[in-house]
């Protein structure tokens, strides 16, 4: 079933940015609004971690249960509603109707086995059937890098294509309370913290959008296992 999004408790007026990557469009966004939503989000992101714990099988990172969209809380309504706002923005659906599947993703700092910046890169994967996917910044290292050995990196959707006349992966750089949208289909990874980068943890919070037309056969499941 569809999550409802209720209204929003503060303005979610906020300038959408397209990117060109390849020939692939990801749209940013700033939610600076979300700035006294933070240490909430963070509060009940930590109580996932101990209670259901983190999600089986997946290979990319820390994983929560895929739960944050059912979550309640004023901060959760607005992330959404925004999250949606962005969306809709973009798509070239129109009467859209949502269906959302959220999750949180840590990568502790430091990793210290990581040997070589190179080896910071996690699994390239994507996430398809999701018509979007995105990444919000939610919390950041506080020194020792750049945004860009922070960002999200997106691959050529070409299998060597990018070896001729560009770059085969292009790291999109990570910035406090930036948003990333991008089709579920684009192969992706995320940038672990590197030795010498100083905490706190990175986390992201990362959400599909389903378009369900009114058919909640399409909708994601909203429990592992």
């Amino acid at each position: 079933m569809n999550t409802p999004i209720e209204a929003p408790t503060v303005s979610l007026d906020v300038a959408v940015d397209v990117n060109q990557l390849f020939a692939t469009p990801v749209w940013s966004a700033h939610l600076g609004f979300m700035d006294r939503h933070v240490d909430a989000m963070l509060r009940d992101i930590t109580a996932l971690y101990k209670d259901p714990g983190p999600a089986p099988g997946y290979p990319v990172g820390d994983h929560t249960m895929p739960v944050l969209q059912d979550l309640p809380g004023d901060h959760w309504r607005d992330f959404f509603a925004a999250l949606v706002n962005v969306t809709e923005a973009v798509s070239p659906e129109r009467d859209e109707r949502w269906s959302l599947k959220s999750w949180a993703l840590r990568h502790p700092v430091p990793e210290t086995e990581l040997r070589t910046e190179d080896e910071a890169i996690g699994q390239v994967h994507h996430h398809s059937p999701a018509m979007f996917s995105s990444v919000f910044y939610l919390q950041l290292p506080t020194s020792g890098y750049t945004p860009e050995q922070l960002g999200t990196v997106f691959r050529h959707p070409v299998p060597g294509a990018g070896d001729l006349f560009s770059p085969n992966l292009v790291t999109f750089p990570a910035y406090d309370l930036d948003l990333l949208l991008f089709p579920g289909n684009v192969d992706h990874a995320s940038k672990k913290p590197f030795v010498g980068v100083e905490g706190p943890d990175r986390i992201v919070v990362v959400t599909d959008v389903f378009l369900t037309h009114g058919n909640d056969g399409w909708a994601p499941r909203r429990k592992v296992g």
